[in-house]
């Protein structure tokens, strides 16, 4: 067994978690009017801006079942919205997520039910579209559409969708389920990092435990490693490889195999015994974990007990990482 500094870009590489892409049509759709006995209970096509022939204005609401398609933990890099329909006067429409659960047509939804205020419960625009006769109207994706899909995707009940307005109601414009669909590009959840081997008892304890912090998102800039019930303000440093195993090494185990690396500088426990890690893709030993590759990682401390050898460690932790 040997540490080394670095380790070739080739070890322990798997095919990389690639991104899907899905496009979807509304599960749900309704058009809302401040006219009173104009809240066409029943016709399920999207209106948005003014109805120049009962002389009212119009904003639509859409709904997209994002749940049956994406699981939880997926990571939504892009989406577009977008409107194909019968356009007989052009202008803007502007995209807002909606707060509140509402009916899909036909249903019970209107200007006032089932809002907190009249026209809708909905927060600042998350995009425009330009509604033109020549061509689909079209929301590119950007940070906040993201982030709506992002939202819905993590937390599947607050999905109601958006709510299509017209700002000043000048366009007039009529889009069928079939006409409109939702353009998302997104990753798989990471895979859950899994312990195993031992970690010995100690001087304090029942031994060191590791785990991760963040994810194993390498985009997420949010990946390290923790331990806890190492002796206190004991020294030590993370290691990391390929391979596993569990052989008596210390006074405990070693359970990464392979040509392994020290993740530097070492680092210190605190009073409490717990020694923190953040991880740097861009340098180092770390640089050689890219997504779709699986790494083990250990803790090596020192510990101070009767006829020992002065070091320990921890048990260990498996994970596969994601772009």
């Amino acid at each position: 067994m040997s540490f080394v500094k670095s380790l070739p870009m080739v070890l322990a590489l798997a095919p990389a978690l690639r991104a899907n892409q899905l496009v979807l049509n509304p599960a749900a759709v309704h058009s809302v009017t401040a006219a009173v006995g104009f809240e066409y209970v029943g016709n399920c096509n999207l209106q948005v801006g003014f109805n120049t022939a009962y002389d009212i204005a119009h904003d639509g609401l859409v709904r997209f079942d994002l749940a049956s398609s994406i699981p939880p933990g997926s990571r939504v890099n892009s989406a577009q919205l977008a409107l194909d329909g019968i356009v007989l006067f052009t202008g803007t429409m502007n995209a807002h997520r909606i707060t509140t659960a509402w009916s899909a047509c036909p249903g019970t939804t209107t200007w006032t039910i089932p809002w907190s205020q009249p026209g809708g419960d909905y927060l600042a625009s998350s995009g425009t579209a330009l509604i033109e006769s020549s061509a689909p109207a079209v929301f590119a994706s950007n940070p906040m559409l993201v982030a709506d899909v992002q939202t819905w995707v993590d937390q599947p009940s607050s999905n109601h969708g958006w709510q299509l307005r017209d700002p000043i109601y000048w366009a007039e414009a009529y889009y069928s389920v079939a006409g409109v669909t939702l353009s998302i590009d997104w990753d798989p959840p990471c895979p859950a990092p899994t312990t195993y081997c031992v970690g010995a008892p100690n001087s304090v304890g029942a031994g060191a435990v590791i785990a991760n912090s963040g994810t194993a998102r390498i985009s997420d800039a949010d990946v390290g490693l923790v331990v806890t019930g190492c002796a206190p303000n004991a020294p030590g440093f993370f290691f990391f490889g390929p391979l596993q195993q569990q052989t008596p090494w210390g006074n405990g185990f070693l359970c990464v195999d392979g040509s392994l690396a020290r993740l530097l500088p070492a680092v210190f426990a605190n009073a409490q015994g717990v020694a923190v890690r953040p991880i740097d893709f861009t340098t180092g030993s770390a640089s050689a974990i890219t997504p779709g590759s699986t790494w083990n990682f250990q803790y090596k401390y020192r510990d101070i007990v009767p006829g020992g050898t002065g070091f320990t460690s921890s048990n260990a932790l498996s994970a596969t990482f994601c772009p």
